[in-house]
């Protein structure tokens, strides 16, 4: 279906929020843009909402690809701090997180918000209003 992010880049946070069927192609444009998006400043710490999404046709070879992509994006990859919250999705997160670790990313999977937020150091509150209000956009606009 659909995503969404925030930039923060004077506190170096992104926020994200996943809703619905993703495809691998709606996934890797979604990392191009951010990847490419000149507000991203380098070392940033990322809060990626999956609870509501579902990532089926995302495989392995599907995530040694990312990899190819994050190592020629080194410059805005390394350091980066990945906080993702899943639920249905636990494993293929996990999957992601051991198969990232070698283009540079720190990314650990929880199954809270609250977790999450303390491990990146941000505002948990604002956090998830943010998610939330655009989780109920994203529904919002897939049903019509």
């Amino acid at each position: 279906m659909s995503n969404a992010y925030l930039i923060n880049k004077n506190e170096k946070v992104v926020f994200e929020v996943w809703v619905g069927k993703i495809t691998k192609e709606e996934f890797f444009a979604h990392d191009r843009k951010l990847l490419n998006d000149p507000e991203l400043p380098p070392g940033s710490s990322v809060l990626v909402d999956i609870t509501g999404a579902s990532f089926d046709e995302i495989g392995e070879a599907g995530f040694e690809e990312l990899v190819r992509l994050y190592r020629e994006h080194r410059d805005r990859t390394a350091g980066v701090k990945v906080a993702i919250v899943a639920s249905k999705n636990f494993q293929r997160a996990k999957m992601y997180e051991s198969e990232t670790a070698p283009a540079l990313l720190n990314v650990i999977v929880f199954n809270e918000m609250n977790h999450a937020c303390t491990w990146l150091g941000v505002n948990k509150k604002e956090a998830q209003e943010w998610i939330d209000s655009k989780r109920a956009e994203l529904i919002s606009s897939s049903a019509v």
